[in-house]
């Protein structure tokens, strides 16, 4: 299939987030105006998250957020038919990155007054992803504009469903610990999404198990 970015190369993993031209650029427009000491060179995408961890380890997240918005343009573009260009991207990856950055300090969920996420709901996202080696989870729960609780894990090998479900129930755990009983869920599976939402034509039988610690 080729790549729906660059519309040249075929697509694959290495491509998208290494060698595609416009996830290049993209990766300098975001370097250079948050002003990152970016080392990614033309090898695996592995080898270019480790250079990047041991280049500039306090900006350790940097990375993990430009992959997601060169996802998310590509996802926007093979499933929604929806375009936008590289710079546009980059503002959405630049502003995603600014907000994770903000300290959610040590208050707690008891301590907050009428969060101002959907209503009165915070906001929690969840995410899963897997490659042939390895997986990994990322859940974040938006309290208000100062405030928010992540977590990130490594979950041994599986598939982006499986992940996603696994992602989903870390959610609900934190949710949990953090006496938050109503939450605004966002997640980019559409499986999982249907699934939740009661579409019975779905059989993922190997995703039961999880679906139901869910």
């Amino acid at each position: 299939m080729v790549c729906p970015l660059c519309l040249s190369d075929e697509e694959s993993v290495q491509h998208i987030t290494v060698d595609c031209e416009i996830s290049q650029g993209i990766w300098r427009e975001v370097c250079g105006k948050m002003k990152l000491k970016s080392d990614w060179r033309y090898q695996s995408l592995e080898s270019n998250l480790k250079l990047w961890m041991m280049a500039d380890p306090k900006h350790g997240s940097a990375p993990f957020f430009i992959l997601w918005g060169i996802w998310l343009f590509r996802n926007n573009i093979f499933f929604k038919n929806f375009r936008q260009n590289a710079e546009e991207i980059s503002k959405k990856i630049i502003l995603a990155m600014a907000a994770y950055k903000v300290d959610p300090g040590e208050k707690s969920f008891k301590g907050m007054i009428n969060p101002m996420y959907f209503g009165n709901s915070p906001l929690g996202f969840f995410d899963g992803a897997a490659n042939e080696k390895q997986s990994a989870i990322g859940v974040l729960i938006k309290i208000s504009s100062t405030h928010h609780f992540k977590a990130f894990m490594a979950v041994g090998s599986g598939s982006n469903n499986r992940d996603g479900l696994i992602a989903l129930r870390g959610l609900v755990f934190l949710c949990q610990k953090l006496e938050i009983t109503e939450v605004y869920v966002v997640g980019d599976s559409k499986i999982i999404i249907d699934w939740f939402n009661g579409d019975s034509s779905l059989n993922v039988l190997h995703l039961q198990h999880w679906k139901e610690k869910v």
